[in-house]
């Protein structure tokens, strides 16, 4: 199919990967969808709609140099995408994957969700917000009303947002290696990207197949931002951080022998 991506940026959620989606769109021979999230192969009412379906929504290659992708943060910890992407795209798709600290993404994905909620619930939601977020509502999601006390020491799910399970990335990264390769998946650490944003850019670039450029890249989509703007903010406990930090020191642990590099996320 003309229109079939050559790469997909699997997450992780609150990794700013609307950030590399921006940078990345820069790039004259890097385009995709006009909005960011498919989430084709996570869905499965859209996944049922077939390839031909979700390729309709890529826009035709302006040049043989064009490459096509796309960008859902929940595909990484998805039970079913990475497998989805693999069956339908081949084992020749990039993969990238952007990590952050673990804990991280789970206080800052709490907070987003629970923002997203208020917002929506709240008086102060506009029209077009309110239009992007109504198909989740219909879904049956009404954001995060839970605590993060207990949102923690309940390690359950949440639509579409597995707290835990979403910064098991040693787990997720074994399988993409599995299917794809590890010459096909790009693994890019958080804290590198938002330090020296254009050299890990360019280095996407050339994992891609595309000249690297300079791109104008900035953080978006804060939790922070969402949190001082509908009044989401949490208190963060030294006992709720320290019970994350144990959860995930073992994955992250696996992960550093993976790389074969050091993580500063282990405390």
């Amino acid at each position: 199919m003309q229109n079939k991506p050559d790469f997909i940026v699997v997450g992780a959620q609150k990794a700013a990967t609307t950030s590399l989606y921006n940078a990345l769109r820069q790039h004259p021979d890097i385009d995709g969808p006009d909005h960011k999230e498919t989430h084709y192969f996570s869905d499965t009412k859209l996944f049922a709609k077939g390839l031909e379906r979700y390729c309709s929504l890529f826009p035709e290659r302006k040049t043989e140099k064009t490459k096509l992708g796309e960008f859902t943060p929940n595909y990484l910890f998805d039970s079913h995408a990475l497998t989805n992407i693999y069956n339908e795209l081949g084992g020749d798709t990039k993969i990238v994957v952007v990590l952050r600290n673990p804990v991280d993404r789970f206080l800052s994905c709490y907070k987003h969700f629970s923002a997203v909620g208020k917002l929506f619930r709240g008086d102060v939601v506009n029209a077009e917000m309110r239009e992007k977020l109504e198909p989740f509502f219909d879904n049956g999601w009404e954001g995060e009303s839970r605590t993060l006390a207990e949102v923690v020491s309940g390690r359950d799910e949440h639509w579409k947002c597995e707290y835990y399970a979403g910064g098991r990335y040693a787990l997720h990264i074994n399988k993409a290696w599995d299917l794809f390769g590890r010459k096909n998946v790009r693994v890019v650490l958080f804290e590198d990207l938002v330090k020296k944003p254009n050299n890990n850019v360019k280095a996407i670039h050339e994992f891609l197949g595309v000249e690297p450029k300079h791109s104008k890249f900035r953080i978006l989509n804060t939790s922070k931002k969402w949190a001082a703007y509908y009044d989401a903010e949490v208190e963060i406990t030294p006992e709720i951080k320290k019970t994350l930090e144990n959860y995930y020191r073992p994955y992250n642990n696996i992960l550093k022998e993976m790389l074969k590099r050091k993580l500063t996320w282990n405390k």
